[in-house]
Order: structure tokens, then C-alpha cells, then sequence
């Protein structure tokens, strides 16, 4: 958080299950070589200084634009400059096959922290309501 802080630009990079092993080595060893430890390449991003994980699903890099400091958090309001996402996520087409993107996100407080998986069940956009999003009497 710190190098955020100073630098103002950042990555995320999301991570799929299968390379939650070397996730959780760099999320043991903060502060250190943990991309090293962890065994991951990387390349550095081209709109911000940061890493790039190359086994993961999607890369984002983003520059800060706001700062809010709340307690022990600090939230970053960022601008996204580049994404970047794995061949085999993209249809032929070149959309997102947002059927197999299956990343896992981390969450937890000072009690407990857990992974979570994104399951394989979709719904697209309207089935909840009964409808669908090219039906507009409905859906609106």
C-alpha cells in the first residue's frame, strides 16, 4: 500500500484457481521478493511501472486519482488505464467468454480470511426478473 501511496499507479492482477499455491506464498510474504518466492514471471505493465502476473486471467492497470483515508483503511479511486486478459478467455470473436471466467477473490476480516470460488452457474441478464434483456416490455 505504500508503494500506491508513493508511486500513485498499481496493477491488479485477478488469479484463477489454479495457481492459488503461489497466491497464497506471495500473500504470506509481504514486503519481500514474494513474486520471486512465489515463482511467478510477470511484465511490467505499459501505462503504469507495476507488475503484470502472467498466469493470470486478467491484468488491470490503473493510476490513482483519489486517496480516502477511513480509519485503518485506505481506499484507492483509480482510473483504469489498460486491460489485459488471457487468449483463452476471448470468444473467437474477441468478446469475453465470461461462461469460463472462473477467478477466485480473497476476503476475510481479523477473525477469518477465505478464498472464494466463482461457481460455473450463469443467468443472463433479466432471468431474475422473469425476463430477458431483449425484452423490453418487461425489463424496461
Amino acid at each position: 500500500m505504500a508503494n500506491i501511496k508513493k508511486y500513485g499507479e498499481f496493477t491488479l492482477n485477478i488469479p484463477c484457481q489454479e495457481i492459488l499455491n503461489k497466491v497464497e506464498i506471495a500473500g504470506f510474504h509481504s514486503g519481500q521478493n514474494k513474486i520471486g518466492m512465489a515463482d511467478i514471471t510477470y511484465d511490467l505493465g505499459e501505462k503504469v511501472d507495476a507488475p503484470l502476473l502472467d498466469e493470470c486471467l486478467l491484468n488491470i492497470e490503473c493510476r490513482v486519482e483519489h486517496i480516502v483515508e477511513h480509519g485503518d483503511y485506505t481506499n484507492f479511486i483509480a482510473t483504469i488505464e489498460r486491460r489485459v486478459i488471457c487468449d483463452e478467455m476471448l470468444n473467437e470473436d474477441g468478446s469475453l467468454n465470461s461462461r469460463d471466467f472462473n477467478p477466485i477473490y480473497f476476503m476475510g476480516d481479523d477473525k477469518e480470511r477465505i478464498y472464494r470460488y466463482f461457481n460455473s452457474d450463469t443467468k443472463k441478464l433479466g432471468e431474475n426478473m422473469g425476463c430477458s434483456a431483449e425484452d423490453d416490455s418487461i425489463c424496461g
